[in-house]
């Protein structure tokens, strides 16, 4: 296969080998990695951009399933230290990595930024919620009269602004309370309603200023999570680097044995496997020095 591709090569290539080589057994990947700690994994994981792992993976399963499906029994039997049942394991831990990366991506300057704009989206938010919720509950205060039940309703509506939800909860609570009162009997009522100027479209106000609080809070908690999912992204890079490790090791010993069976080459994550010279097995990656991604 080619050895550069396009985005949408790559996710074609991926898509189709998952439909070939068949879905895996979900136990051998707890039983590849005993032994083996998350710690370590995921400091393997830090020395290489996903970017990286994914298009040689792609690449590198690619041939090495386009040999399997026309390789003889004998070829076959001389790839020790992987079997199809192995492959089909690296190439959905390959998709699974794919799509992890999609969602929490490597760009962490761009990611601090996107997070620093939905917190001040939320604070804004909330301000301004907090504002109207204050203005609501005097006007509606107010347009309740003297009636301690109607005036009792309006502070129970009232809540607190200690989290997004409960300051969008008395928002709601508010909007509701004044949708009720508008299709009320009580003609006094609505008439004290009218001289304040609290209609349907303030209730619909309230609404939405409740969903704005809802959503950058909700925002900004994924923004969060992302950041702590850059560690579960470098633990699928470090177990995507073993799995890629071994096809390339077992590839390379048959191929020191019979010729017929191709060598399989990493180029992105070529600094990660050590080939001393043709023939000699790629090393299992070295524990990193640093934690910057290339």
């Amino acid at each position: 296969m080619a050895s550069s591709k396009s985005p949408n090569d790559t996710e074609n290539t991926l898509q189709v080998l998952l439909q070939e080589v068949g879905a895996p057994d979900p136990t051998l990947l707890d039983a590849l990695l005993q032994g083996t700690s998350t710690e370590a994994l995921i400091e393997v994981g830090r020395t290489i951009r996903t970017a990286r792992v994914v298009t040689d993976g792609v690449r590198i399963y690619g041939e090495a399933w386009s040999f399997w499906k026309g390789a003889s029994a004998a070829q076959r039997a001389m790839l020790r230290g992987m079997s199809q049942r192995l492959l089909a394991l690296a190439v959905h831990k390959l998709a699974e990595l794919r799509a992890l990366e999609s969602e929490v991506g490597d760009g962490q300057v761009e990611a601090g930024t996107v997070r620093v704009t939905w917190a001040k989206k939320a604070e804004l938010a909330a301000a301004h919620a907090v504002a109207l919720r204050d203005q609501a509950f005097s006007a509606l205060r107010d347009a309740a009269g003297p009636q301690s039940p109607l005036r009792n309703a309006v502070e129970a509506a009232f809540g607190t602004a200690e989290e997004p939800s409960n300051l969008a909860r008395g928002l709601d609570a508010f909007a509701t309370l004044l949708i009720n009162w508008l299709g009320s009997d009580d003609e006094a009522l609505k008439a004290r309603l009218g001289l304040g100027n609290l209609d349907a479209d303030y209730a619909k106000e309230l609404q939405l200023a409740a969903k704005a609080v809802r959503d950058t809070a909700g925002a900004q908690r994924t923004q969060v999570t992302r950041k702590a999912t850059q560690a579960t992204l470098d633990l699928g890079d470090g177990i995507n680097v073993l799995l890629l490790g071994q096809v390339l090791r077992a590839f390379e010993g048959a191929h020191s044995l019979e010729p017929t069976i191709p060598r399989l080459v990493p180029i992105s994550t070529r600094r990660l496997f050590n080939h001393k010279k043709k023939g000699t097995p790629a090393a299992a990656p070295a524990a990193p020095k640093d934690n910057s991604k290339e």
